[in-house]
């Protein structure tokens, strides 16, 4: 039989941080979004505002995954 084990995140890795003024982050991050229509989400934290975006799976990213 397969076991399965949970374990909590220990570690986060930041690999880039990009700062923009609120206003142009909002703008860009709406473009495509038609009127009154829904957006991707964002996050917020310590009045931080965090935009998640995921690596290509190459075999370097998968190699770090692992």
């Amino acid at each position: 039989m397969v076991e399965f084990e949970h374990q909590p995140w220990k570690k986060i890795i930041v690999h880039e941080v990009v700062k923009y003024p609120i206003e142009f982050f909002i703008t860009q991050h709406s473009l495509g979004v038609e009127p009154r229509g829904i957006g991707g989400s964002l996050n917020w934290a310590d009045g931080v505002v965090f935009d998640i975006a995921h690596f290509r799976d190459t075999d370097d990213v998968i190699r770090e995954k692992l």
